[in-house]
């Protein structure tokens, strides 16, 4: 595929298909790929070999702003791609564009974001939108499974509003808030009291996130445990309270969670089935004609 070195080369993709064609170009001093592998749509910057070292040079943030904005409008349309994984960073303008995809899109799964200039509460909450049932309003957005978010500064305003998604929303199961250094302890905790009547969050990743810390917080971790049966992994990796050596007491009570819920499974009365629902799919004479056709 011949480029210039000075030239942006933007690569849509539609179903069913790898590369399609070739967006547009602009000039820059830096060549950036989206590519798709298995389902994964991830943009980085191309390594330039200089001096003999491979080196990531960051782009500006114009141009991510143009990057980001054009992969949404593809994504508001696409029905294959499963995981988004922006690993740049992005600003106020990215995120809208986000979010009106979020809002469109019904096949996105894992969705990664690196969110060093987002720094306010207004910036997250268009993000969170599509996946936060408010005021009475339908979710939008429910075919999001993994968010992990990297590099917030979301504050208490921020955690604020993270908590009232993870009460409204039933599809994400996986949620990381990596290395957001505006945390506090009373943050933390007002986001792991929203997970009291989580049913469906199964991983909470909050590594690197100095608001780890301090007896309230795990406190509140040991009664969320004690609660919510159905948190599977908390990663607290990095913080404080790992430095106190307090993890040990959080996995050994998600263990002993996990042998309690086998134990009422394995308890529950078996029962002889007396009936069964058949499903016959990828044929195109699966229709209940040909089952019936079949069966007699």
């Amino acid at each position: 595929m011949g480029m210039s070195p000075t030239s942006v080369c933007f690569v849509q993709f539609a179903d069913g298909v790898r590369v399609v064609s070739i967006h547009r170009q602009i000039q820059t001093d830096f060549v950036t790929l989206a590519t798709l592998v298995q389902g994964t749509l991830k943009i980085a910057p191309s390594r330039h070999k200089c001096d003999d070292t491979l080196n990531t040079p960051p782009l500006p943030p114009e141009k991510i702003a143009e990057i980001v904005e054009m992969l949404c409008q593809m994504l508001q349309n696409n029905h294959s791609i499963k995981t988004f994984d922006l690993g740049q960073f992005i600003d106020a303008i990215g995120v809208a564009s986000l979010a009106l995809m979020l809002g469109v899109n019904s096949t996105l799964e894992n969705l990664t974001l690196l969110l060093y200039r987002v720094g306010d509460g207004d910036t997250l909450k268009v993000l969170l939108q599509p996946l936060t049932c408010d005021d009475g309003n339908q979710l939008l957005n429910k075919s999001i499974k993994e968010l992990h978010l990297a590099g917030t500064r979301m504050g208490r305003e921020g955690a604020k509003l993270v908590a009232q998604m993870l009460r409204t929303n039933d599809s994400i199961t996986h949620l990381t808030i990596r290395d957001d250094q505006s945390l506090e302890p009373l943050d933390v905790c007002t986001i792991l009291q929203s997970l009291e009547k989580n049913e469906t969050l199964h991983t909470l990743n909050l590594s690197g996130c100095e608001g780890v810390r301090g007896d309230d917080v795990l406190a509140k971790v040991m009664d969320l445990l004690r609660i919510n049966p159905w948190l599977k992994e908390i990663d607290f990796t990095g913080t404080p309270l790992e430095r106190d050596g307090h993890l040990a007491q959080v996995n050994a009570k998600l263990a002993s969670n996990a042998g309690d819920y086998m134990a009422v499974v394995k308890a529950m009365p078996r029962t002889q089935a007396k009936f069964a629902r058949v499903f016959l799919c990828g044929d195109a004479y699966a229709g209940k004609r040909f089952y019936l056709f079949v069966m007699t």
